[in-house]
């Protein structure tokens, strides 16, 4: 009996540490995942897998996103915006019922690298949330 009660209480902690982690995006993005710096070595890192960083805009560009259906974006190259907009799609499609999305890219190459930054994202969740959403 004691042990059934520890474990409810243990599965009931981890959902909630789950509810908390996916609370809104960039709370997921900047503390429960890690991408994939390929510069690494060039940048001096001690690992090429970081956290993603506290950028305002990244707050502003997830609620952006929330806030409409579709939405085009003009950006520039060092401001992370197609992780970023990687890393909402998948929090979208792991927390929605019956989800699909699309994101379309210029290269037909780039979808590659963003889904391997997606599979990063997913198995470096400090949080049990890759677990609990397949």
């Amino acid at each position: 009996m004691l042990a059934e009660r520890q474990a409810a209480s243990q599965r009931e902690a981890q959902g909630l540490e789950v509810l908390n982690a996916v609370r809104d995006t960039y709370t997921w993005v900047t503390e429960h995942t890690k991408t994939f710096n390929e510069h690494w070595v060039e940048e001096c890192r001690t690992s090429p897998y970081e956290p993603f960083p506290r950028y305002d805009y990244l707050a502003i560009l997830f609620e952006i996103l929330d806030a409409g259906r579709i939405v085009w974006i003009e950006k520039s190259r060092d401001m992370m915006v197609s992780w970023a907009c990687v890393a909402y799609l998948t929090l979208k499609a792991m927390t929605t019922p019956e989800c699909g999305v699309l994101f379309q890219t210029r290269r037909r190459t780039k979808p590659f690298s963003l889904l391997s930054t997606l599979s990063v994202s997913m198995t470096s969740s400090r949080t049990s949330c890759a677990k609990h959403f397949r």
